[in-house]
């Protein structure tokens, strides 16, 4: 290390500990009395001057004073100064602004309620934010279009501002048109459950009337095969009679003395 660099070093501790001595004796309440004596001097210090105490007779003029600036008492003043901070209403709690119609918002509300019908109360709390998300919206659109009118003003700082309020409006459209779309999909979503479990039910009703009909038909083949059975043995016992009958008759012709005759034959066969 050369000499110059331990000098520099050098400077550079002591500057680093009058520094930490300064904090210290500011810490402590003394003051340092800066002079051109040089370093030496420099660490010449004397105690600060206490501050002096208020008396109170100013205590009361302040407290009095202060009652003056306590702001709004009635509910009217409070609600009139709650606005004070809004500058655009796009964020925070949705309200309608003094310079917007809250008719229009209402029928809104309604139109969308007429359209979507919710069913429940979770289909009407999505309608209503819909409702607030489009309003919005549209807000967002006309601070848009104040903003290019004052972009085409002669002043600078206002087209600086009004570009950098562009921006910002534009992209709040954007937030509220996708909120839009994503309570209108939740809508839509939970609308198409309740109809595809309508339509399960139905399709069971449906499938259970079905079932019902087969059994029906089912009983009233095993009845008809039944009834046709029947008629089959019946036409066989009838058949197997007439057998039986021929073949008595035919004996009791050849046991008797005169032979009958073929007409008398006949008869007894048609008997």
């Amino acid at each position: 290390m050369t000499a110059r660099q331990q000098r520099r070093q050098k400077q550079k501790a002591e500057r680093k500990a009058r520094k930490l001595e300064q904090r210290r004796q500011n810490a402590l309440g003394i003051d340092v009395i800066p002079t051109d004596e040089g370093p030496a001097a420099r660490d010449k210090t004397t105690p600060a001057s206490p501050s002096r105490p208020v008396s109170d007779r100013k205590c009361a003029a302040n407290r009095a004073n202060a009652q003056f600036s306590t702001g709004p008492t009635s509910i009217e003043g409070k609600q009139i100064v709650s606005q004070n901070r809004i500058r655009h209403g796009l964020t925070g709690n949705f309200q309608v602004l003094p310079d917007e119609c809250q008719a229009d918002f209402d029928r809104l509300i309604e139109t969308l309620l007429d359209e979507h019908e919710p069913a429940d109360a979770t289909e009407a709390e999505f309608v209503q934010q819909m409702a607030e998300a489009l309003w919005l919206s549209r807000r967002s659109v006309r601070l848009q279009d104040r903003c290019i009118l004052a972009l085409r003003s002669e002043d600078p700082a206002e087209q600086r501002a009004a570009h950098k309020d562009l921006a910002l409006f534009m992209r709040y459209q954007t937030t509220h048109d996708r909120a839009f779309v994503r309570y209108s999909t939740e809508l839509r979503k939970r609308r198409n459950e309740r109809r595809r479990i309508a339509r399960g039910f139905e399709s069971q009703k449906a499938r259970e009337a079905q079932q019902a009909r087969r059994k029906v038909l089912q009983l009233i083949r095993e009845a008809a095969e039944i009834r046709k059975q029947e008629r089959h043995e019946a036409t066989m016992r009838l058949a197997n009679a007439k057998c039986e009958r021929l073949e008595l008759l035919n004996r009791a012709s050849k046991s008797a003395p005169h032979p009958i005759s073929e007409s008398k034959k006949v008869a007894v066969m048609a008997a």
